[in-house]
């Protein structure tokens, strides 16, 4: 094609919508479409981070450890997991022309071994037991097998392929990964998923693809890895760490995600893993949810996204498919993920292992791991509908590449029919097109920044009053506690009487206003008791429950002022959502639409209608200032000894203390805790409360606000000027043909005008196809 002068050369300065070598990435995609369409085995691509627990899913998922856990990432290429009815023991297969390049490396590594200048290295790498064994392994000659069965083989297969990945940078030497990017390329294990065993078989198969994390040091190709594969898959599962969701290395796979949003539509989900470490003041489910969405753009919906122990699921669905007859489970000398599951279920006495109770641990441990919901409407679904999601995966790849090719054709027709004098004038037009989109997006950063700052502004002051509301009801408590302790103190003398809570006696303080101590005056013009900072220290004496009943008082206060907060903070930023949104869609949308308008008046062509801008979730900006945490450090507890009397415990004691108090008595020594509350202490926590707070709203308001909203423009333009770029570089290859007398325009019109009738007709096809497959899903 590229001779005669429909497709042009790779230029990575310029890439244009297709060229030789884009082309040939599409007919790697396209190659894999028709064998999953051929074989009707639909592939479920699992991504996410290294040690977002992708291969403790996908074990959970099978029902065994189909996949080793190994402190070391495991997964270097991609590997494929079929689910066979009926295949109870795992089979990995890996074909004699896949082993080759990956044998040739063997064979390099053990004459570096050999070498002198590689001795020191080889002295470093037994620092590393795992890699050191693969190492030895080589040195005694081994090979990449072709075939393994059983869980220890496949285990061997693949720590020998991902220690091979590790090893030969160390001996300048690269793994061949570009020899593994088509599906028949890849190592395929089958086996018997356990939860599909009782499903009926639908014609279809369902393929789950374990993929590499993007994020392991060192390794930069695992990242474009990851992309290549997830533009192949029918579907995707995105698997998330609870505890990372908002990770540099979780953003990377997003944006990933998001790329291939366009093709995989509704089959993009998400697992948000380790959701057991969720505490009281963790995000729970809806609020997962919700996030989810909100941090995907829209791409994971909320009914997509469950969150799970995919650990708990792994052990709870082992330990069901391995106990014995007679209920009990394996020894743990033997097996590692028994010791697992009696920790994790609750069964660390060995007393308490019996029977019943592990028939009830795995129950619970399943129920509490939230993965029955996802392994039914994602995974028995998937395996359901496997053969026409495989269908609807490939129908949307085919429609996605004739629009490429349409574009290209549309180009080329176009160009034909101008001069070169009017092909420039389209190219420098363009050009400033791309200059007027820059200035929009400077201006939609700007407009970002602004609002921000005028946001931060007013929620500041706002967070400054409710402090100052703050700090002014401690004081008035404060007061209030000075009256308690004066009358606490009043009452001690008074020996027979009960004691009573300062909380009932308020109203006898105030009218007997002589027992104050000093550091509490009375405005006789006011009536009321003012606090005296000179003196903060409030002495409660021994009485524990006032002290602590006084510091509950004053750690009610704050609560109210952070509900008042998160309350301001929410209708301020739907506020500053709002103008965003509106001030996008009124200037700069606006003058993106203008460019739009003059690029497809040039050119004749459309196709920037899928370009949409989303704003990110912005409920989840929440303050958690804890008043507990914040109070405890202020109550200081001393101890001092004081001589008490007593009726002596005797008869003769007791008869001469009918005739006087003083008589028949004795003294004793007690130890006595005093409790006291500075109110310095207070106002320095509240201040840093208060710091904390101002502190918290802007980290928030940046990591949930600013970077969502300057990501979501800076997507939006990227894909807006890379369509023109395309386009621009089109014309500038037809130009340049033109311009060198390269092509026969004639001969080029009709092959062109032949190639656009192909690629309308499979354009209609699709499109007939596709409507027959959504009926079917």
């Amino acid at each position: 094609m590229s001779e005669k002068g429909v497709l042009d050369h790779a230029n990575e300065q310029n890439q244009a919508t297709l060229d030789t070598t884009s082309v040939e990435q599409e007919l790697v995609i396209l190659r894999g479409e028709a064998l999953k369409v051929t074989e009707l085995e639909m592939v479920l691509a699992v991504v996410g981070t290294m040690k977002a627990g992708k291969s403790t899913t996908i074990n959970a998922i099978v029902g065994r450890e189909i996949l080793p856990n190994r402190n070391a990432p495991m997964t270097a290429i991609p590997t494929l997991i079929k689910h066979s009815n009926g295949q109870k023991q795992p089979h990995l297969t890996f074909s004699e022309k896949a082993s080759q390049p990956a044998n040739q490396l063997v064979r390099d590594l053990k004459k570096c071994f050999q070498q002198a200048q590689y001795t020191a290295t080889l002295e470093k790498l037994r620092t590393d037991k795992d890699l050191y064994l693969t190492v030895e392994r080589i040195q005694e000659g081994i090979e990449v097998v072709t075939d393994a069965v059983g869980e220890k083989q496949i285990f061997d297969f693949l720590v020998s392929i991902n220690d091979l990945v590790r090893i030969a940078p160390h001996f300048d030497l690269e793994f061949p990964f570009d020899q593994y990017q088509e599906v028949d390329q890849l190592p395929v294990i089958e086996v018997e998923f356990a939860h599909l065993q009782e499903m009926e078989e639908q014609g279809g198969k369902l393929i789950l693809l374990d993929t590499p994390g993007p994020n392991e040091a060192g390794q930069t190709h695992l990242r474009p890895m990851l992309q290549d594969q997830l533009k192949k898959a029918s579907a995707v599962l995105a698997v998330m760490d609870y505890t990372q969701l908002k990770s540099e290395a979780d953003a990377q796979v997003r944006e990933d995600i998001q790329s291939i949003a366009h093709t995989a539509k509704n089959r993009i989900y998400a697992l948000v893993n380790k959701f057991d470490n969720c505490d009281r003041n963790g995000m729970k489910e809806p609020e997962v949810k919700t996030f989810v969405e909100g941090l995907t753009e829209g791409v994971i919906k909320q009914e997509n996204t469950y969150p799970v122990a995919a650990k708990w699921a792994y052990l709870a669905n082992r330990a069901k498919n391995e106990r014995f007859e007679d209920g009990s489970l394996p020894d743990i000398e033997d097996t590692d993920w028994v010791d697992d599951f009696y920790q994790e279920a609750g069964l660390r006495r060995e007393s308490h292992r019996t029977s019943e109770r592990i028939v009830e641990a795995i129950d619970d441990l399943w129920q509490d791991s939230l993965f029955s919901q996802p392994l039914k409407e994602v995974i028995a679904e998937s395996h359901k509908k496997a053969a026409f999601v495989a269908l609807d995966s490939a129908v949307d790849k085919l429609d996605e590449c004739s629009e490429k090719i349409n574009t290209v054709l549309s180009v080329k027709e176009t160009a034909i029919y101008k001069t070169t004098d009017e092909l420039q004038r389209v190219i420098t037009q363009l050009e400033q097109n791309i200059t007027s989109i820059d200035d929009a997006q400077r201006q939609a950063e700007n407009s970002i920044q602004k609002l921000q700052n005028n946001f931060s502004l007013e929620i500041n002051k706002f967070i400054h009053d409710q402090f100052d509301y703050a700090k002014n009801s401690v004081i008035q408590k404060t007061s209030e506690g000075n009256q308690q302790a004066a009358l606490l103190k009043k009452n001690k003398k008074n020996a027979g009487k009960d004691r009573k809570s300062w909380r009932d006696l308020t109203s006898a303080i105030l009218k007997k206003m002589g027992w104050l101590p000093s550091n509490v005056k009375v405005d006789t013009d006011q009536g009321s008791i003012i606090y005296d900072p000179a003196n903060p220290i409030i002495d409660f004496d021994d009485d524990k429950a006032a002290a602590t009943d006084f510091l509950k008082q004053i750690g009610e206060i704050l609560p109210v002022v952070n509900m008042k907060i998160n309350q301001e903070v929410e209708q301020q930023l739907d506020t500053l959502l709002e103008s965003f949104e509106s001030e996008f869609k009124d200037k700069i949308l606006v003058q993106a639409q203008e460019a739009i308008q003059k690029v497809n008046q040039t050119l004749s062509t459309g196709g920037f209608d899928d370009i949409q801008l989303s704003l990110p979730n912005h409920k989840k900006l929440a303050l958690k200032t804890s008043s507990a945490k914040m109070m405890k450090s202020v109550l200081d507890v001393t101890s001092y000894k004081e001589t008490r009397s007593r009726v002596v415990d005797s008869k003769w004691g007791r008869f001469k203390n009918w005739f006087s108090d003083d008589w028949g008595r004795e003294d004793y020594t007690v130890t006595v805790k005093n409790y006291t509350i500075d109110m310095d202490k207070v106002s320095e926590e509240i201040q840093k409360s208060l710091e904390q707070s101002q502190k918290d709203i802007q980290t928030a308001l940046q990591q949930e606000i600013n970077a969502p909203l300057k990501q979501a423009s800076d997507q939006f333009f990227k894909a807006f000027k890379q369509k023109i770029m395309g386009l621009t570089a089109d014309i500038q290859n037809s130009l340049d043909a033109k311009q060198q007398s390269q092509q026969n325009e004639q001969v080029a019109m009709e092959l062109i005008l032949s190639f656009k009738r192909e690629s309308q007709n499979i354009q209609a096809r699709t499109q007939q196809l596709k409507s027959i497959v959504l009926q079917k899903l």
